[in-house]
């Protein structure tokens, strides 16, 4: 079975480096971004807080402690902007804790799932880029290792109580969601144990594992909070995407969108990856900070019409849409590449001037960008009776999007009809080609005028498949990884 496509870009939580496919966008929000939960105490002559993070939108839960527990609160005025968070004065101290919706940073893979499924596709799989994980050692007795990597951990700290003349010894982890577990033990090894039961449960952000040392060097390490460091958020370069798409499965894998833009050499890095078995489209645009360095539109086309990366299944898509609400900080920017993504994978012929239900492009290309343009990239029009909707639609080659159809259609057929085949130790001649035959002779609207077989290099089939569109020849090639057998 296919997977239309698979979102590569970078979350605040979450499993990296593992492909994962949610049911729903609730559930992708809660493994990727979850909430922030900052509890803070408040003065009774206070009226304001900062957040950790800035908040994206007006959307705020707050909860006031109160018996033991945390109850949903109401503070009066109150008003959200980025990191600040203002109310009228309490009246009384207390402890609050504010739970909301960061902004996503670019190449955010949640929003781009967003996009896709804001155009009427399903929850995409994804693939979270690692960064670095956070850590931290207590004397060289113990390793605490953050859930996952990001700069997320760098808000974790541990307190260790002091040393008490008999009994157990005390450790808490806090966040900025408070107070977030507790432990009691004696020595190093039981305490990893009872972090790593919690971390399993999904009950602390930690795990534990006990270092080799004389002794219990933990006993020698005085009372005292120490933070947890060294988290750090991925970065879509060419060494991350070229290395954690090493890992990935090709076949079957029809389409590959990255969440955020990137850099030419990261496109070809990922172009590298590609398997010339199976013809997985790559859908990428530019980072917003370079679209937005540019003076005007004809001065961006520029720029952009040097692309150098020219793949028949690479669409290059520059620009970025703005998604507006009813304050600044509910408006998101980001890449043109979802939402051409979601066009591409709704039809079956070409997403050209098929509405995108946008109300904003930067830049709205002049027709001169638009001429220098087209044939290379995937441009955004603003049409009279459509709206906003894709000026061009075929790759970085200029190959017309119905061939790249073609191309599609001709390869995943190969690949599901040779799957017998490949990576066998021998096979039959004369079964392979009366098998590649009924195959290319069923794919529906594609004609078939011939195909030659090449496997005189050892351990690769090659094939190549002449097809007929509106009266043009056109050669599609495929190399599978095989062992030779002579006819």
């Amino acid at each position: 079975m296919s997977t239309p496509v698979l979102v590569v870009g970078i979350a605040r939580r979450g499993t990296d480096g593992q492909i994962y496919t949610p049911q729903s966008l609730d559930e992708l929000e809660a493994i990727f971004a979850p909430s922030v939960c900052y509890t803070v105490d408040v003065p009774a002559t206070g009226t304001s807080v900062t957040l950790p993070l800035p908040a994206w939108g007006s959307q705020i839960q707050v909860n006031s402690y109160y018996d033991g527990i945390f109850l949903a609160s109401q503070l009066y005025g109150l008003a959200v902007s980025g990191t600040s968070v203002t109310f009228g004065s309490l009246g009384a101290s207390g402890t609050y804790q504010f739970v909301y919706s960061p902004v996503p940073a670019e190449g955010d893979l949640v929003a781009a799932a967003r996009e896709l499924i804001r155009i009427g596709r399903p929850a995409p799989a994804v693939l979270r880029l690692p960064g670095e994980v956070g850590t931290l050692s207590l004397g060289g007795a113990i390793l605490f290792t953050a859930l996952d990597s990001g700069s997320w951990a760098n808000d974790l700290s541990v307190t260790l109580g002091s040393l008490p003349s008999s009994g157990q010894r005390t450790l808490t982890v806090s966040g900025d969601a408070g107070l977030l577990a507790t432990f009691s033990f004696s020595l190093a090894g039981d305490l990893a144990a009872q972090v790593n039961q919690a971390a399993a449960c999904n009950q602390c952000p930690l795990t534990a594992y006990p270092l080799p040392a004389s002794g219990d060097a933990l006993s020698l390490v005085p009372g005292g909070t120490y933070p947890v460091t060294g988290g750090a958020d991925a970065v879509m370069d060419a060494d991350t995407l070229g290395s954690v798409l090493s890992g990935v499965e090709m076949d079957g894998l029809d389409s590959i969108l990255l969440a955020g833009g990137v850099t030419w050499d990261a496109a070809q890095a990922v172009v590298d990856q590609l398997d010339d078995g199976y013809p997985t489209l790559v859908f990428l645009g530019d980072p917003i900070a370079s679209g937005s360095a540019f003076a005007d539109d004809a001065s961006y086309a520029a720029a952009a019409s040097g692309f150098p990366v020219v793949d028949p299944r690479l669409f290059y898509i520059p620009g970025f849409t703005s998604h507006f609400g009813d304050t600044a900080d509910e408006t998101l920017t980001i890449s043109l590449a979802p939402t051409f993504a979601g066009l591409w994978l709704g039809t079956n012929g070409s997403p050209t001037n098929m509405p995108a239900q946008l109300s904003y492009i930067s830049p709205e290309w002049s027709q001169d960008s638009l001429a220098a343009l087209s044939g290379l990239a995937v441009v955004f029009n603003r049409f009279i009776l459509n709206g906003l909707a894709p000026y061009w639609s075929g790759p970085t080659t200029g190959d017309d999007p119905v061939y790249t159809r073609l191309m599609v259609a001709v390869g995943s057929t190969l690949y599901a009809a040779l799957a017998p085949f490949i990576g066998r130790g021998s096979y039959d001649y004369n079964d392979l080609t009366d098998t590649l035959a009924q195959a290319l002779a069923s794919i529906p609207n594609v004609r078939v005028s011939g195909y030659t077989i090449d496997n005189s290099v050892p351990e690769q089939l090659t094939i190549t498949v002449n097809v007929i569109r509106y009266g043009e020849l056109r050669t599609i090639g495929f190399q599978f990884e095989t062992v030779q057998t002579n006819p």
